[in-house]
């Protein structure tokens, strides 16, 4: 009886869902992003907006377990929207997409509480994959611009 047990805990911890909260501006965006994320198996999206002054209150009231923001349409204020993402809640995670391709705009990200940050042009899956890999604890820098960081120097 007692080996039984780590499978059955196993049995459960694989059918429980991550909880993703997709934080953007354009719709079609925002819908692309939920196909692709609700059919990965082991996600689902329990909400999505753009960036507004609403978006902070329904992060809170969903609690996800992890928070999918494109910050690129905040512009300037994309660095103070993770800051403030983060006043909501510290224990979610938070992986940043945007079109800013960058080291330096990566660090910032990561500095003001981001765990991660993807190229918005990355491909579907590899958003996916960023998502999981940041849920497991990982820091997710995309490959775009570590690539662009180590031919720079």
């Amino acid at each position: 009886m007692i080996a039984t047990q780590p499978i059955a805990l196993k049995v459960k911890a694989a059918k429980q869902l991550q909880k993703i909260y997709i934080v953007e501006d354009h719709t079609a965006a925002r819908e692309e992003l939920a196909q692709i994320i609700n059919r990965a198996g082991n996600l689902t999206v329990c909400g999505a907006a753009g960036v507004d002054h609403r978006v902070l209150a329904a992060i809170a009231s969903t609690k996800p377990d992890l928070v999918l923001a494109d910050v690129s349409s905040a512009g300037k204020q994309g660095l103070a929207l993770i800051k403030k993402l983060r006043l909501v809640n510290r224990s979610f995670k938070l992986l940043v997409i945007s079109t800013q391709n960058g080291a330096l705009y990566a660090a910032k990200v990561l500095l003001s509480g981001g765990d991660g940050y993807i190229m918005k042009r990355e491909d579907l899956d590899e958003i996916v994959y960023a998502i999981q890999d940041v849920m497991q604890g990982h820091i997710y820098i995309s490959e775009e611009v570590m690539e662009r960081t180590q031919g720079s120097g």
